[in-house]
């Protein structure tokens, strides 16, 4: 059993990291090939040093998508078949995204989402599979509470407050 952990690195740059698990023990450790810096793709932006990542796994054959921010918080992707290997797959979304988070999902192969904040707002890429492009959908506007999130200090717990 394997396990393909992407991260960011300290000098910034995107990384891919394949474990294969020892059945005997349950633990995981890193494969000889690995890492690879996925990040210094041919015509790749520079990652934002603090970018969100999202990946997904399409399938053996159609490979991992994954998204991150420029320097600017612009959304790219970076993707991976066994025939191609590491391919810039280009921008998303030009916008800036307000924070760091993005997430994605993925199905019926290849038909995929990207959200990240913009603002009080959620935006979306959308790629069809038999389009290969990402489309811009409309911003949805993030739902008002009179309820309070904060951040606890210790474990990084959320806790509700009045």
């Amino acid at each position: 059993m394997q396990a393909s952990i992407f991260y960011q690195a300290e000098d910034g740059s995107i990384i891919n990291a394949i474990y294969g698990c020892d059945i005997s023990t349950g633990l995981y450790s890193q494969l000889e090939s690995s890492p690879t810096t996925i990040s210094e793709t041919l015509n790749a932006p520079t990652p934002h040093s603090e970018t969100g990542l999202s990946a997904e796994l399409l399938g053996s054959s159609t490979g991992y998508r994954v998204f991150f921010h420029d320097t600017n918080r612009a959304i790219h992707m970076l993707w991976f078949t066994n025939s191609a290997k590491w391919v810039y797959g280009g921008v998303l979304s030009p916008q800036s995204a307000s924070s760091k988070a993005i997430a994605s999902l993925h199905s019926s192969g290849s038909n995929i989402t990207v959200f990240y904040p913009q603002g009080d707002n959620i935006g979306a890429a959308r790629q069809w599979s038999s389009d290969k492009n990402f489309h811009l959908c409309k911003s949805t506007q993030l739902p008002r509470t009179n309820l309070e999130w904060q951040s606890s200090a210790t474990g990084g717990q959320a806790k509700l407050l009045k």
